[in-house]
């Protein structure tokens, strides 16, 4: 009963413990929506609203840089009263997650956008946390339809957009499950060894007879695989500064499977285009703003895959035709020169 002071003294001196005894930098913080109940009013009440700016009032006086996330499973609109006035550092952002494994499902990435651009806005600056599907959900990969294709193309849309991205475990090597909690959360499967690498022992609930192929050990080892697209998809975004810091802008797309949006920091202008069909789409003109694209002529550099250069010409209407991507493809373009396109220098800045 959060209404006693004096449980929530004790629930304070318990966070104070783990910061100042244990050493954590954060707490994830489950089901912040039910604290305080008001009558028949379950969800965000006064009450809980305002024990959350209690508590990061007194877990700021603590350890001013500890990170609270929380998890609040609803709308956008009612999330960021939990992000508002000196609560919780940041909340997961369901209704974008939700909106990313459509995308991808459908083919169609038009709600996406239009989702993507909404979140960015309404949040305080990238607040908000970027995510597939957790623990409490069927596995995104049994949401793909164990579509391989499906996987490295919302793993692009969300690596590539602002938030701070989580990975649910597994997912980089196409782990599934469905229905009870157990079954989404079998052990991590490392290796094609007995118990999938998990324990010697007995595992707390049966591996997935999908191990022996789909295992950390055996994908790390083909270049072509899930868990090495994520690697190189998380690589890229520690690298890039616009990735993680950068400002968004979400593109005009002329092909409807097709997402296209501007990330943009400092010196740094990426263009992140991704293919949430599994058919080759050709003649892809991405349009903007005169906030997006000067006119003129410029080199792509597919941060993706280097060797996969590009020169274009943004329209005096800041437009770029003639893009084409395969199947589940992503680009991510980094704007390397201006007008006029020559021979690429050889020491042309990143």
């Amino acid at each position: 009963n959060y209404d006693t002071q004096a449980v929530k003294d004790e629930m304070f001196a318990t966070a104070s413990f783990w910061l100042e005894d244990v050493g954590v930098d954060g707490f994830r913080l489950d089901a912040v929506l039910y604290i305080d109940e008001d009558g028949s009013q379950h969800q965000t009440t006064p009450g809980t609203l305002q024990f959350w700016q209690d508590y990061n009032a007194h877990v700021k006086s603590v350890e001013p840089d500890v990170l609270s996330v929380g998890e609040a499973w609803t709308a956008t609109s009612t999330v960021l009263q939990y992000v508002s006035d000196d609560r919780l550092d940041f909340c997961f952002e369901f209704d974008l997650s939700y909106a990313t494994t459509g995308a991808v499902n459908g083919a169609d990435p038009g709600y996406l956008a239009g989702k993507a651009g909404q979140v960015y806005n309404l949040y305080p600056y990238l607040q908000y946390g970027t995510f597939l599907t957790n623990h409490d959900q069927d596995r995104s990969f049994t949401e793909f339809g164990e579509e391989w294709g499906k996987a490295r193309a919302a793993a692009a849309l969300y690596l590539t957009l602002p938030g701070v991205p989580f990975l649910y475990y597994g997912e980089e090597i196409g782990m599934t499950g469905s229905g009870a909690h157990e079954n989404i959360r079998t052990p991590m499967q490392w290796s094609n060894d007995w118990q999938a690498g998990f324990t010697t022992g007995s595992a707390w609930w049966p591996v997935n007879g999908n191990y022996p192929a789909r295992n950390v050990a055996t994908l790390a080892a083909d270049n072509g695989s899930l868990l090495e697209w994520y690697k190189k998809l998380i690589h890229l975004r520690n690298e890039a500064p616009a990735l993680r810091r950068g400002t968004l802008s979400v593109l005009g797309s002329s092909m409807d499977p097709v997402m296209a949006h501007l990330r943009t920091y400092e010196g740094q202008k990426l263009l992140c285009v991704t293919n949430t069909s599994g058919v080759a789409q050709g003649g892809i003109t991405v349009s903007g703003s005169g906030a997006d694209f000067e006119p003129g002529d410029y080199l792509l550099v597919d941060l993706l895959d280097p060797s996969h250069t590009l020169a274009v010409t943004v329209t005096e209407g800041h437009a770029i035709a003639n893009l084409g991507l395969n199947g589940h493809a992503t680009r991510v373009y980094e704007f390397r020169s201006a007008s006029p396109v020559g021979d690429r220098p050889a020491d042309l800045p990143r």
